[in-house]
């Protein structure tokens, strides 16, 4: 039987995605935060994320620092020297993505807040158009 991975991460982007030409196919590189809580307190873990092929101008625009993203893809391990020591690094091969415009959390601004409204708001009622007849005959 067949098997397959499938990663979805949904986190703030680090940095501005990098395209770059590799052997005659695109190669934009991006690094992704998601964040979480252990004993209280909040941990950041980072990955690196490989997007293979063209990407649309107008989605790679939006491909800035702090942008809000969903990625899927497979984990996909890579082994290198560095110092004397091998060592292996994880990076995520997307599949697909998408990234979310950020909505700003209800009522945490004051500028965002919903206005005040009087306690004793009139009561209107819908006006009828003059050209309005109530002498239907059904």
């Amino acid at each position: 039987m067949p098997s397959y991975t499938r990663t979805d991460i949904i986190g703030y982007l680090g940095q501005t995605a990098e395209s770059n030409e590799i052997a005659g196919t695109t190669l934009t590189k991006m690094s992704v935060a998601t964040s979480r809580k252990v004993k209280g307190e909040k941990v950041t873990d980072w990955y690196n994320i490989s997007v293979w092929g063209e990407i649309p101008d107008w989605k790679f625009d939006s491909l800035h620092k702090g942008a809000l993203v969903h990625i899927t893809g497979r984990m996909v391990s890579r082994k290198y020297e560095k110092d004397g020591v091998m060592v292996t690094a994880w990076d995520l091969e997307a599949r697909a993505f998408n990234v979310t415009p950020l909505q700003p959390a209800e009522n945490t601004h004051p500028q965002h807040k919903a206005p005040a409204t009087p306690a004793t708001a009139p009561n209107r009622q819908p006006q009828k158009p003059e050209s309005y007849n109530d002498d239907l005959p059904f």
